[in-house]
């Protein structure tokens, strides 16, 4: 995991990508989600769609999740840790979830 002070890397991004795909896969989500990579250079955002180029759970308009790999990794990190969360409180607590 990058910390604040580290450069954040397209690799980091990937890897952040996989814990979020992998955490939507637990919630039986499936693996319907790809990485768009952006590029400050050319103007392109980086995105997390479906394979029907719709947003991904847990994503903004359109998906996008910011223009830069910091950007994108911190919205990924967040997401993945959100859906973590919800899944072992719904594993912990199956009495709440289901009423």
């Amino acid at each position: 995991m990058a910390t604040f002070t580290d450069r954040v890397t397209v690799k980091d991004v990937r890897t952040a990508f996989t814990r979020y795909a992998q955490a939507l896969a637990t919630l039986g989500y499936g693996t319907d989600v790809q990485l768009q990579e952006g590029s400050q250079a050319n103007g392109r955002a980086y995105r997390v769609v479906t394979s029907d180029q719709r947003e991904a759970p847990g994503t903004g308009d359109r998906g996008y999740i910011g223009w830069t790999a910091r950007e994108a990794y911190e919205a990924l990190f967040m997401m993945a840790r959100t859906i973590e969360f919800a899944n072992d409180f719904m594993v912990q607590n199956p009495q709440r979830v289901m009423r």
